[in-house]
């Protein structure tokens, strides 16, 4: 905005100082160069709080500056350098002075001391050892990396042989529990077959000879159901066939023998030989991947004990001494070369340059005093009239000064602006405005671009009809001044509707918001 607007309305980027706050100023004149543009001008064109006790602008320290350029004196934006320029030259000059009073103290102190330990740190960088070769250092260094990165191989190596091996030893113990159970349950089959019950468990019920005849063909003397006496005495001799041998024998057969023609028992055998056969396969992987792991483990050791034996400290010792001696002679020359009359030459040299722009301060200031004078006082007489106009009650005369400070006569008494009711405040800043705007057409030296914005028109007024006719008032002041153009904004639609007319209003619809 600043690169649009300032070049095409025909303003200036002035120069300006700022003073530090209080609690950062090393003295009075301390402070920094800044410019003032844009963000600055266009303060004048917002009127967003009536409340805010500033007569142009919402910034007490801008108010001057924004009459004196509004009012549109060639010799303002003149004046307003210089004065920037002055307080800049005086604060260069008091920086210089306390530099000579630092310099004449520091050439007459402790020159001798810092000598003395610049001395000292010579000694003890002579008594050093040597530090340590660097291409030994890179030597060593490289290889305990490739240590490291072979250690960490060999481990990962011996974590998926003990993984593999855990798996295994986990698949023999359940097969194992398997032949167990297998050989439990023959066993007790056997045990309970051999039995020769009289009667029923649970009614006492005698057995007959019948149902003893009956169960040596295979039918249940209890139940009648059938004893499958065949499968029983096949399990049987089962169970005492199946010899370590037979076992290897099916193992070598690999995979012309028919697994599924052999028993639960003699299969779940089978299995366990297997099971063992690749644990004692995975053991051996283990162990070698274990002797791998020690290795690389103590060739790391041994590169990182080479290492560690190479005493560092030297080198950082003798880089502590190099830095410190390195800082000790610089305070030493900038205190040997610290020159009070070369301080002195350079503060009589801008002294003599603050008379000269001193000069110019006052002949600048003079001449625009001379411009406002003049023009300040159509703007008072036009600031009385628009504010009469726009509805300040008993005003008989408005009367701003060049510091943009107001005094208003109302009833035969004088008071200051920012004593005067916030609706009041509001209708006189606007005819500061509207004041500027016509006396700078008149006269050919406007600098008010004549836009003006209102924001959250009537919240200070308590009477809806003092809102509309001040609106009605600004409208017609609107056509009576060339250029000046206003944008209102309220939450009070119905009074800008009536005011103004449904041509120049655009109303929210309920519900909605207005962009």
């Amino acid at each position: 905005m600043d690169g649009i607007m300032t070049s095409r309305l025909g303003f200036e980027s002035i120069p300006s100082w700022a003073a530090r706050r209080e609690s950062d100023r090393i003295d009075e004149s301390d402070g920094t160069m800044g410019r003032q543009g844009w963000p600055t001008w266009s303060g004048a064109l917002l009127i967003s709080d009536p409340s805010i006790k500033v007569v142009l602008g919402e910034e007490t320290f801008a108010a001057a500056r924004l009459l004196q350029v509004y009012l549109g004196s060639p010799w303002a934006p003149v004046a307003a350098t210089a004065q920037a320029h002055v307080k800049q030259l005086e604060n260069r000059i008091s920086v210089l002075t306390r530099q000579a009073e630092q310099a004449s103290t520091a050439h007459s102190g402790s020159l001798d001391n810092l000598q003395q330990e610049i001395e000292q740190i010579d000694a003890s960088l002579a008594a050093l050892s040597p530090a340590p070769d660097p291409v030994q250092l890179g030597q060593l260094a490289g290889e305990l990396q490739q240590a490291s990165a072979a250690y960490a191989q060999a481990n990962a190596v011996w974590l998926e042989r003990s993984e593999a091996y855990g798996n295994t030893s986990k698949l023999l113990e359940s097969a194992e529990a398997d032949q167990v159970a297998l050989t439990e349950a023959a066993h007790t089959r056997r045990f309970w077959h051999a039995l020769k019950p009289t009667c029923c468990p649970r009614c006492e019920t005698d057995v007959t000879p019948e149902r003893w005849a009956a169960e040596k063909s295979g039918s249940c003397s209890l139940c009648a159901s059938d004893l499958d006496l065949d499968l029983e005495a096949d399990q049987e001799q089962e169970v005492a066939a199946a010899s370590p041998q037979d076992l290897h024998q099916l193992l070598t057969a690999g995979e012309s023998i028919d697994l599924d023609s052999l028993d639960d028992l003699t299969q779940t055998r089978l299995a366990i030989l297997q099971l063992e056969e690749a644990l004692g396969q995975e053991e051996g992987a283990l162990d070698d991947a274990k002797r791998q792991r020690e290795q690389a483990a103590a060739v790391l050791a041994k590169a990182r004990s080479q290492l560690e034996s190479i005493d560092t400290s030297v080198a950082e010792r003798r880089m502590a001494l190099q830095l410190r001696r390195a800082e000790l002679s610089g305070q030493l020359s900038e205190r040997r070369g610290a020159k009070v009359a070369l301080f002195s030459q350079q503060i009589d040299a801008l002294r003599r340059r603050l008379k000269i722009v001193t000069a110019a301060e006052a002949v600048s200031v003079d001449r625009r005093g001379a411009d406002q004078s003049e023009l300040l006082a159509k703007v008072n007489e036009q600031l009385t009239a628009i504010g009469q106009h726009l509805g300040v009650s008993q005003l008989t005369r408005a009367e701003l000064d060049g510091g943009c400070r107001m005094a208003d006569t109302k009833g035969g008494t004088t008071v200051a602006f920012s004593r005067v009711n916030v609706g009041e405040r509001l209708r006189l800043k606007i005819a500061v405005v509207a004041a500027l705007r016509r006396v700078g057409k008149e006269a050919g030296v406007t600098r008010h671009p004549g836009l003006l914005i209102l924001d959250s028109v009537g919240r200070e007024e308590t009477n809806p009809a003092h809102v509309a006719r001040m609106l009605e008032e600004l409208m017609q002041l609107t056509g009576e001044i060339p250029g000046l153009q206003v944008i209102v904004t309220s939450a009070h639609g119905a009074y800008l509707t009536a005011a103004l007319g449904p041509d120049r209003t655009y109303l929210a619809q309920s519900g909605h918001t207005l962009w």
